[in-house]
């Protein structure tokens, strides 16, 4: 069976879904609509020990590589 092209290879490009609102999925996944950012990791400096926001910021970054990863599988690029 001969692989389909999915696009046309038009001068302006090619765009998956028209809004954010349309279902999308790849890979056999169940069709989403647009993932959410979720919250941008904010390091705040205050009066702490340098041990303490060293923790703070490795957490923030967890919790956005969590989000992202999650968003990821949702849509069936990763498993």
């Amino acid at each position: 069976m001969a692989v389909k092209e999915l696009t046309e290879k038009p001068a302006d490009g090619t765009r998956f879904g028209q809004s954010a609102a349309d279902l999308i999925a790849f890979c056999g996944a169940t069709p989403v609509a647009q993932q959410s950012a979720g919250a941008s990791a904010a390091i705040v400096v205050t009066n702490t020990s340098a041990a303490s926001l060293l923790a703070s910021a490795i957490q923030e970054l967890q919790t956005s590589n969590n989000a992202l990863v999650n968003a990821l599988n949702t849509l069936g690029l990763t498993a």
